[in-house]
């Protein structure tokens, strides 16, 4: 049984196809990057997965369970999403966001303090508890609703699946890595199941273990880094030509 299957699925507005004959096996304990350009369909599949958008053909299973067979408040203990975008302009808390994670959790009070805590220390914003949401800038924010996923997470009976929709567009560099650093580490030593929307491929290349190109809303190539990072596959699908060089710390392609 896959732990996330994506069998020949589609996806449309109206009569415009968004995602065409897309197969995709996604294990736990592994990053994967959907790369490609603006338009390629990467946040539309990751909406899909999750059951956003509805689905034109094909379908998507879990844990061998579509997205209709699984009741909500257990998937959502096994599934968190963090969207691009947040909206949220209430004046909560930054700790009453986190614990807005809480509402398919089994937990005691003491032990929703020490979740919460947890998830707060995870992404360095602790210093933020008492502080009013709406006042924070977009990085903080970002970091704010991670915190909040893996709350929401805390509790799964298996290895969890979380979905980044452009985790670091809103970071600074040293926030970039440190969000980067916490997803290998909840993949590689936690077993969660990652797939991440990103645009920097550098960053794809130095984190993810699988790299998934879509190109006009087909899958183009998927595989190790050193693989589809090629000079050719690079060009065709971004339109540059890059020079490739190997970082001599990772092993992994650097493009200048």
């Amino acid at each position: 049984m896959a732990f996330l299957s994506v069998n020949n699925l589609d996806v449309a507005i109206g009569n415009k196809p968004l995602l065409h004959d897309i197969n995709l096996t996604i294990q736990p304990g592994k990053i994967t990057a959907l790369l490609g350009p603006n338009g390629a369909g990467k946040s539309t599949l990751l909406k899909a997965i999750c059951g956003e958008m509805p689905i034109a053909a094909g379908h998507v299973e879990f844990y061998g369970k579509s997205m209709a067979q699984w009741q909500r408040i257990e998937l959502a203990r096994h599934m968190g999403v963090l969207p691009q975008h947040n909206s949220l302009s209430f004046p909560f808390k930054v700790r009453e966001v986190v614990e807005m994670g809480l509402f398919p959790l089994e937990a005691s009070q003491a032990q929703a303090r020490v979740i919460v805590d947890h998830a707060l220390e995870q992404v360095d914003v602790c210093h933020l508890a008492d502080r009013r949401y709406p006042t924070l800038s977009g990085g903080e924010k970002q970091r704010v609703q991670l915190a909040r996923v893996l709350t929401q997470l805390s509790q799964a009976k298996q290895p969890p699946l979380l979905l980044l929709d452009e985790p670091t567009s809103a970071l600074d560099l040293a926030q970039q890595h440190r969000v980067l650093n916490l997803a290998k580490e909840l993949a590689h030593e936690q077993g969660v199941g990652v797939i991440a929307v990103l645009h920097d491929l550098n960053q794809a290349a130095r984190y993810a273990d699988e790299l998934v190109v879509l190109h006009d809303g087909t899958i183009r190539s998927q595989g190790a880094p050193n693989k589809v990072l090629t000079d050719d596959e690079i060009e065709t699908v971004w339109h540059y030509r890059p020079t490739l060089v190997t970082d001599p710390n990772h092993g992994t392609p650097v493009i200048l």
